[in-house]
Formats: structure tokens, sequence, C-alpha cells
């Protein structure tokens, strides 16, 4: 049993806090160790996975957990060939008002591929004023 927990067990024996408030806090505990695990090392192609894990610091905020499913990229990738030429065009020109180079629908297998690679490799980890903690990563 880890230091935190302990504490909280003792607030609750000495009538500190009740079982709901230790309840409360040990859940919020929980999640802190969720997202400061650290990510287990795939190698290339074992990734499964875009994770986006938000934490608030009170511990009684609902909390952002989203797992993508990277095979859904690989999905939406291929399903751009079924859009009409117009909408291609007008999409890309959208992309192109915005900065983005290129054409995004030139992308073949390899290149989705390398670019889920390259996600492999992202892991984001914030920390804001307000004890709020995001971490973005690819497992």
């Amino acid at each position: 049993m880890n230091i935190e927990r302990r504490r909280i067990l003792d607030m609750v024996s000495e009538g500190k806090i009740n079982a709901d408030e230790a309840e409360r806090l040990i859940d919020a505990l929980s999640r802190q160790d969720e997202i400061d695990a650290p990510r287990p090392n795939k190698k290339p192609g074992e990734a499964k996975y875009l994770r986006v894990l938000v934490d608030e610091a009170d511990g009684e905020t609902k909390n952002v957990r989203v797992k993508i499913p990277l095979q859904l990229i690989r999905a939406g990738m291929k399903m751009t060939s079924l859009l009409p030429t117009s909408a291609r065009t007008k999409i890309t020109a959208g992309l192109q008002e915005k900065g983005f180079k290129g054409d995004p629908f030139e992308f073949g297998a390899e290149d989705v591929e390398t670019f889920i690679e390259a996600l492999s490799e992202l892991e984001i980890t914030t920390d804001d004023d307000d004890g709020k903690k995001v971490r973005v990563f690819v497992e």
C-alpha cells in the first residue's frame, strides 16, 4: 500500500474524513496513477490505440478517457477513395487555405503506416496551473 492511500485510511480512522470522501480520494489517486504510469515501449506495428487522458486535480470532475483504435485511421484513409472528385477538390483547397501543403488524397498505404509509426513516437504530457493533467500517447 502506498503512502497516500495509508494517509487516507488514517484520516478515516481519526474521523477527519468519512468513507465517501476517502473513496473519492482513493479514486482520484488511481486516476493519477494511470496518468503518471509510463507508457509501455512498443515496437513499430505493435501500437493499437491513440490515447488521450485528461484528469482534474479536484478528483470530483468527470475525467476524459479517449481510446481511438489506430485501425480506424487506416480505414479512414482507405475510405477517402470513395469521395467524389468535387468533394476531394474542395477539401484539398480548404486545407491549403489553412496552410496544409500537398494533396491529402495522395497518401498510399505505406504513407499511412509511416504516419502511424510516427504517432507511436508521440507522447505529450501537460500540467496547467489548475492541476489538470493531459496525456496524449500511442499504446
